[in-house]
């Protein structure tokens, strides 16, 4: 039998082989209401309270079901105890929330997180349940959805921004701001990423547009951080056009993380995807301006020409000289303990000055001043 999808994110309706087998209605309504239970049992006397509570007589519900089951399936509903549960049918609303926990997976390369955000919201439809507005656990439901696609579509922003695809992000920014404008964080995404494509008119602009929508219909005023950015753009702040610290820190995160998995297969053997993986760490360091990252990164690269009996120097000299402009004491001790062990016997000199070069910049009770003395 094809496999079935129940697809929620918009009205109701079951598809096989990308064919509509059920649309709005009974069948839909039912197999809608198991969805939502996640796996578990809905009573079937809540079934019949949920769906037909003019008609809440066990009559009714049997019905339905058979009708259901001959519509799309015998597998489509399982009996379990003393209720029915969603049987062999994907969800669409499942699969959305995998992608968007694949989408926040830290650990995943910024380029698969963006895609994994891409085909959550491209999954959307209209409004989740539409047409089922009539049922209470309906519209929970649904706005349930609603708010995880909000913040997913934020989190997707936020690191088109973190990339610098500013540009890129505008179209779609603009159009969910337009549908609620009241919502700040993502002015404050919009208003930065038009000030960083030279629109620091439309920048000023939007966020005057979510201050007086707030006003007339909340009486409120926007909060802190919204009049902050506001100043920001007026003084034409330039670390508006630089990466946020806290955005850099995502990057730093998702930048390590790989490098664990890279240093991983090295130590496997398995060279060409630590390289791959490498690579995409240095690329995702470079397009969010995070020097130190990108200094890892290549002492990584460095410590793979090694493994493949290459020349690492090259990359060992690139990560120095980010370590001495960023004056960071922990990676240019990464930098000399790298080239020690290296084995050049003919530059031995060089290797005893960066040694000691980095203790300056270390506290004196770092444990890197302990690794470099030894």
């Amino acid at each position: 039998m094809a496999a079935l999808t129940l697809c929620i994110l918009g009205p109701p309706s079951v598809v096989s082989d990308s064919v509509v087998v059920a649309s709005l209605g009974r069948t839909t309504a039912l197999l809608t209401r198991l969805a939502i239970a996640r796996g578990s049992a809905v009573p079937s006397a809540q079934l019949r309270v949920d769906l037909w509570p003019d008609d809440a007589s066990d009559g009714a519900l049997r019905v339905a079901i058979t009708r259901a089951r001959q519509q799309v399936g015998e597998g489509a509903i399982a009996r379990r105890g003393g209720g029915y549960a969603l049987g062999e049918v994907e969800v669409d609303a499942a699969r959305f929330e995998h992608l968007v926990a694949d989408g926040r997976d830290r650990g995943r390369p910024l380029d698969d997180r963006l895609d994994a955000y891409d085909r959550a919201v491209g999954l959307w439809r209209g409004t989740a349940l539409g047409g089922l507005e009539e049922h209470a656990w309906a519209r929970a439901a649904a706005r349930r959805l609603e708010d995880l696609r909000d913040a997913a579509l934020d989190e997707r922003f936020e690191l088109l921004l973190l990339v610098g695809k500013h540009e890129r992000a505008i179209p779609d920014l603009a159009e969910a701001w337009r549908a609620d404008p009241m919502r700040e964080q993502r002015t404050e995404l919009l208003a930065t990423a038009l000030y960083r494509s030279g629109r620091q008119a439309d920048a000023l602009s939007t966020i005057d547009t979510t201050r007086r929508t707030l006003r007339d219909q909340l009486g409120l005023s926007p909060s802190s951080a919204l009049q902050q950015l506001e100043q920001r753009i007026l003084q034409q702040d330039p670390s508006l056009v630089a990466t946020p610290a806290s955005w850099r820190r995502t990057v730093e995160a998702d930048v390590e993380s790989r490098l664990r998995a890279a240093t991983a297969l090295m130590r496997v053997g398995v060279l060409d995807e630590s390289a791959e993986i490498i690579d995409r760490a240095v690329a995702d360091a470079v397009a969010a301006g995070d020097r130190r990252s990108q200094g890892l990164a290549l002492l990584a690269r460095a410590r793979l020409c090694l493994a493949r009996r290459q020349d690492p120097h090259p990359s060992i000299d690139a990560a120095q000289v980010i370590g001495r402009q960023i004056r960071d004491g922990e990676l240019l001790s990464a930098v000399a303990l790298t080239r020690f062990s290296s084995g050049t016997p003919s530059e031995k000199d060089r290797v005893i000055v960066e040694l000691t070069e980095p203790m300056e910049l270390l506290p004196s009770a770092s444990p890197h001043r302990i690794d470099l003395l030894c």
